[in-house]
C-alpha cells in the first residue's frame, strides 16, 4: 500500500516502494547515485533491496531525496 498523494512530493502517483525507488520523476536526479555504479540493476527493486553491494548507494539515494528527513532527521553531511 502506498502513501497518499497529499503526503508525497510527487503528484503523479501513490508512493509505493517501487514508485519511490525506481519510477518517481521527482527523485530522478537523485537516482543517478544508483545508476552511476549499478546501471544494469538500478531499475530492479529486488536487486536494490537484496544485494549487499548496493546497500550503501541505496542509502545515499534515500538520504539525498530528503523523503524521510521529518521521520529520521537529517542525514550525514
Amino acid at each position: 500500500r502506498g502513501t497518499p498523494h497529499s503526503e508525497t512530493i510527487c503528484p503523479t502517483k501513490d508512493e509505493t516502494v517501487v514508485h519511490f525507488l525506481v519510477r518517481c520523476p521527482a527523485h530522478e536526479p537523485h537516482r543517478s547515485i544508483l545508476k552511476e555504479r549499478f546501471i544494469f540493476h538500478a531499475k530492479s527493486v529486488a536487486k536494490l533491496l537484496t544485494d549487499h553491494g548496493m546497500i550503501p548507494q541505496l542509502m545515499r539515494y534515500i538520504d539525498s531525496t530528503g523523503r524521510f528527513k521529518d521521520t529520521f532527521g537529517a542525514g550525514r553531511k
